[in-house]
């Protein structure tokens, strides 16, 4: 099964991010944060639907480019609660470790910069979600 693949290989390589279908691993990364989801949306939109994907934190931000993605199942070590709503009603399988209610910034003393950039948004707007990256990272002299 493409998701049992995803999970073990994520694990196994230390990965950050796994996609597999019809039995072969199709993209991977060990990049962290967004970059690896907002990445392929960028690059390889079109070459996941179908997929399975193992990655290893999912809020607001990721679930609004996997659904883009078309990815059919996911599972996560960590998902919010408001990417479990947005993963729910595109209809994605997700399975996950843990439930939180939101994703912290990496001190954990604010929300992920992410996660408001993604708040207003619903999952129809990837495309709109991957400029506001772009421009976040742009700043910090990141290229997505």
């Amino acid at each position: 099964m493409d998701i049992t693949l995803a999970c073990e290989t994520l694990s196994a390589e230390k990965l950050t991010l796994c996609v597999a279908r019809n039995g072969q691993v199709i993209a991977q990364d060990i990049a962290h944060g967004i970059l690896p989801v907002a990445r392929l949306y960028k690059h390889r939109r079109g070459e996941l639907t179908g997929g399975a994907a193992a990655d290893r934190l999912i809020g607001k931000a990721a679930a609004i480019f996997w659904v883009a993605l078309g990815v059919c199942t996911l599972h996560t070590m960590v998902l919010s609660s408001q990417a479990a709503q947005v993963l729910q009603q595109a209809g994605i399988t997700c399975t996950h470790d843990t439930m939180v209610e939101t994703i912290e910034n990496r001190t954990g003393t604010d929300l992920c910069p992410m996660e408001k950039l993604a708040a207003p948004l619903t999952a129809d707007h990837a495309p709109q979600l991957l400029a506001e990256v772009e421009a976040f990272f742009a700043k910090q002299g990141v290229d997505i």
